[in-house]
């Protein structure tokens, strides 16, 4: 989801990014050398008494571009998280990110073939929820795994709960 935390441009945040920025890469990247999160994006606090922290390549686009709009993203051309060089910034709803990201190579998800336990992920084979689309599950596991659900009102009189219980039925009231 997009950052929600408003940036409130100044020249403090102008000089406090891009202070900690290095401009020498070969690539043309402007490596942000300050806080960087566990997936490599720059963090800064907009301002002193601001909670939270927006992303370095966000700043940098308001700072360069003006406001960015309700909705969108701010990606990048050449897919280096800790990169503020407006010139490689663009923006574009999630699913332009997600777009992107399989046009690249950068998507696992979607690189995959087949399920976990094997079944080929082919268009008869696919289940996507319908709270979440982009998602896709393995139809064939879903019925082994509904074949196993059993409830309480669904069991006979002459089956015995420790029985289904041997069977590694889960058993629900």
């Amino acid at each position: 989801m997009a950052n929600t935390v408003p940036i409130k441009t100044s020249d403090t945040l102008a000089v406090r990014l891009w202070s900690k920025v290095d401009r020498s890469s070969l690539n043309g990247c402007w490596m942000w050398t300050g806080f960087v999160d566990r997936d490599g994006y720059g963090k800064i606090r907009p301002g002193n008494y601001t909670r939270g922290c927006v992303g370095t390549h966000r700043v940098s686009w308001v700072l360069s571009n003006g406001e960015i709009p309700t909705g969108l993203f701010v990606c990048h051309h050449c897919d280096v998280p800790a990169c503020v060089n407006p010139s490689h910034l663009f923006l574009g709803s999630c699913k332009d990110n997600l777009r992107d990201a399989v046009a690249k190579g950068r998507n696992p998800q979607a690189a995959k073939t087949h399920c976990i336990k094997g079944h080929p992920f082919t268009p008869t084979n696919i289940y996507r929820p319908p709270k979440m689309p982009r998602k896709r599950q393995c139809m064939t596991c879903k019925a082994m795994a509904q074949r196993r659900y059993v409830t309480r009102k669904d069991i006979s009189d002459g089956m015995a709960l420790e029985y289904l219980a041997r069977c590694g039925v889960r058993v629900t009231s």
